[in-house]
Formats: structure tokens, C-alpha cells, sequence
């Protein structure tokens, strides 16, 4: 059973939380777990086998994904590397959840940046924050705590403190948005506005750690 917990638990499902992601077990772990536990030691150990080789080949395809990114950030323990989840290149979460069941957590989007379309010019890093803000109604309300400009690796960025209500009850989010040759990078982190300034340092944290790979 100890094998068969550990491989099996090396699987997980990607599930939304909002405005963010987080990874929980798959529904399926626990019926491979009773299976496995209910054959022979022949078919328990191919059962054991075969899952170890998807474990394998699922660790290899992250991997490459990882290695196809132009950036390097840390997640501080006991925080939880989360990799690519949804939209987001990179994602990292804390540990516990909150008492309300949500994860403070900071993500890494990279996308080409916009062009101006009365110049052509690439966004700057603050007309690439707004042109964010502008895709939803609810973003559009955002209430708009603080606004400066920052650095992110090695380029100047637009760092904003907004709130929205997107979800149910208001989240409230650092974001630092920076524009590296052809890509717009955007770190976001976020928590329920109770429970951000006991967060902060690691939003900063998080977000001082980034580089720009060669």
C-alpha cells in the first residue's frame, strides 16, 4: 500500500479557485489505490509499474515545459510550486490554505506584447497593465489602492495594488507587469484583503526573485 499511496499521490488534477488555481488529488486516486490493494503481487507490482512510468513521462513533459520558459522565479518554502496551471506559465501557492479555504498565491503570465494601434510601438508596461484591466467589466471597477513604477528582472515595470470581485468576496492583488524584447511578463499575487498585508512580503518576495533568462 505504501507504493501504491506514494506513486499515486504523485498525480493530481488541476482545479480552478477563482481567479487563480490550485492542485488537489484526482478523483481517481482513491479507486486506484482500493484496485491495487485488491490483486495479486504479480498484477500489483505491473499496476505499480505502469503508473510509475506515466508519473515518469507526466515529470519529463513538465520539465520541458519549464525549460522552454524565459524566466526564473523562486517559491519560497513551505510554499507549494505549482508549474504551469491554466493561463499562467508559473504558479505558487501557500501552505495552509487560509481558515476560509482559499491559497494566497502568485502567478507568472507571459504572453507577446500588444502594439499601440494609433503608433504600432509596443505597450509600454503600464498601457499593458491598463489594456489588462480594460478586458472585463469587473476589472474595470477595479478599486485602484496603489500605482508606481518598479523593476522586474532587469527591466522597468508597472507595479499596481487593485482590488476586484471577480469572485464571490473581493481578492486583492499586487501585480508587476514588465516588458522583456517581444513578451509582456506579468507577476500577479493575490489574497482576500483581510489577509494581504500578512502576505506581502512574500508577494514581494516572490516577485524580487524573478529573472530573465539569457
Amino acid at each position: 500500500m505504501n507504493e501504491v499511496q506514494r506513486i499515486a499521490g504523485t498525480r493530481w488534477a488541476v482545479a480552478e479557485l477563482g481567479s487563480t488555481w490550485a492542485l488537489r488529488w484526482g478523483p481517481g486516486m482513491l479507486a486506484i489505490v482500493l484496485v491495487a490493494c485488491g490483486q495479486s503481487a504479480p498484477d500489483k507490482a505491473t499496476r505499480i509499474a505502469d503508473l510509475e512510468s506515466k508519473v515518469l513521462a507526466l515529470e519529463a513533459k513538465l520539465g520541458a515545459l519549464g525549460a522552454a520558459f524565459h524566466f526564473d522565479i523562486q517559491c519560497p518554502s513551505p510554499w507549494q510550486m505549482l508549474g504551469p496551471v491554466g493561463d499562467a506559465a508559473w504558479t505558487c501557492r501557500k501552505q495552509p490554505a487560509l481558515a476560509d479555504g482559499f491559497w494566497p498565491n502568485c502567478n507568472v503570465v507571459e504572453a507577446p506584447v500588444a502594439k499601440s494601434a494609433d503608433t504600432g510601438a509596443a505597450l509600454s508596461p503600464k498601457q499593458a497593465f491598463e489594456a489588462t484591466l480594460s478586458e472585463s467589466p469587473q476589472l474595470q471597477r477595479a478599486r485602484r489602492i496603489s500605482e508606481q513604477g518598479s523593476a522586474l528582472g532587469s527591466e522597468s515595470a508597472h507595479e499596481a495594488i487593485y482590488e476586484h470581485d471577480l469572485l464571490q468576496k473581493p481578492l486583492r492583488v499586487l501585480a508587476t507587469v514588465a516588458v522583456h524584447e517581444s513578451h509582456a511578463y506579468a507577476v500577479s499575487c493575490e489574497a482576500p484583503p483581510d489577509a494581504f498585508a500578512a502576505n506581502e512580503a512574500a508577494f514581494r518576495q516572490i516577485t524580487h526573485s524573478f529573472r530573465f533568462k539569457p
